[in-house]
């Protein structure tokens, strides 16, 4: 057998890769080879990029409930999704009967957000009667994790709707009054 020794091949240097005819890219048309596929994969949505809101969704809407409240931990977590799936999401976010209600009256016919939850207002933000409002009041407790100035102004929101003919020096007495005896 012959030695190799002698048949080495040898590395071309930088200045006759330079010279030579062989087709090597340069650095600027690497990058802008390797934008175009991160542009595609982005396009393609290939990596799907669209994870579940790390937000807990809000208790479901029933109705009677404080919506205001609620319309704002919804959109908080609507917004979480990407845009096509936030119409699909709303639903969910409600109880049966709402769901129904809402269903029945053609609210998620549309694409607009804004004018879906103008109609769930319109819907679901119906006044209870006073006497369900001052049970509500009556049994009215800080709730664990809630501020003091959160609970107040709870109570205070109560006090409007379950005693609507007081003055307003009568309902704030009676806010305090239920503030104090719960402390």
């Amino acid at each position: 057998m012959a030695s190799r020794a002698g048949s080495k091949i040898s590395k071309p240097t930088a200045r006759e890769l330079k010279d030579s005819k062989l087709p090597c890219p340069s650095s600027s048309n690497s990058e802008d080879m390797v934008d175009n596929i991160v542009r595609k994969i982005f396009a393609s949505n290939a990596l799907n990029l669209n994870v579940t809101p790390p937000l807990p969704p809000p208790e479901k809407f029933t109705a009677g409930c404080n919506y205001p409240q609620w319309e704002l931990q919804a959109r908080a977590y609507i917004r979480r999704f990407p845009k096509e799936e936030q119409g699909v999401a709303l639903p969910g976010l409600l109880t049966r009967d709402a769901a129904d209600r809402a269903f029945q009256a053609n609210v998620f016919d549309g694409d607009d957000l804004e004018a879906t939850f103008a109609q769930l207002r319109e819907l679901l933000d119906t006044s209870l009667h006073p006497v369900e409002y001052q049970t509500q009041f009556h049994t009215a407790r800080q709730e664990m994790g809630e501020t003091t100035e959160a609970y107040a102004y709870r109570v205070r929101q109560l006090v409007a709707k379950a005693f609507p003919r007081d003055t307003s020096e009568g309902q704030e007495r009676r806010a305090l009054e239920r503030f104090a005896s719960v402390l």
